[in-house]
């Protein structure tokens, strides 16, 4: 009984919406902007600039550091990637990183950076060594990586254990300000 009341109120709304649509009452129109052929495909950038800090050979060789230590500012440009991050540490490689280093991992948990490298960080003949050459590598790594919004701090790995070159030992996040 019930839903033959229904019924009759179904029609009337019905009849109602086509009278005012019919009579231009109400009015749906396809403009330009919402048609399927006309909408505009957002393109991603084809390439991204971005900041690497690397060895500034004038402040190793003096000895003395500048505003970030004994590395500078670099920038390069990369195809564009939602990955940043890995893209700008991997920019380092051959320069403050060995060339046959390879990234293992990379999260962000917290505002801190957790890189993990393979072991040839420790045994690649061109890495940086000594007490100089492990500390430009952790400015390089941490001003790199801090240029983020979404980085504050970064802790190294090296095939999952904390890193130790016989000089540094990396066993916890380290920032801008610590440096």
């Amino acid at each position: 009984m019930r839903k033959v009341k229904w019924i009759p109120i179904a029609i009337i709304g019905t009849l109602l919406m086509t009278t005012l649509f019919s009579t231009g009452f109400i009015r749906m129109e396809k403009t330009p902007e919402t048609t399927v052929q006309n909408l505009k495909v957002l393109q991603q950038p084809k390439n991204l600039k971005l900041s690497i800090f690397i060895a500034d050979k004038e402040r190793v060789s003096s000895g003395v550091e500048g505003e970030y230590g004994f590395v500078k500012p670099v920038t390069v440009e990369v195809p564009y990637t939602l990955g940043t991050l890995r893209a700008a540490i991997g920019q380092l490689k051959g320069k403050t990183i060995p060339a046959s280093v390879n990234i293992l991992g990379i999260s962000i948990i917290n505002r801190v950076a957790t890189i993990d490298f393979s072991k040839e960080l420790l045994t690649a003949p061109d890495r940086l060594s000594g007490t100089l050459g492990g500390t430009v590598f952790m400015q390089s790594i941490v001003f790199t990586s801090t240029q983020f919004p979404s980085v504050d701090a970064v802790s190294v790995l090296v095939e999952g254990k904390n890193f130790d070159d016989g000089h540094i030992i990396w066993n916890k996040p380290i920032g801008r300000k610590d440096l």
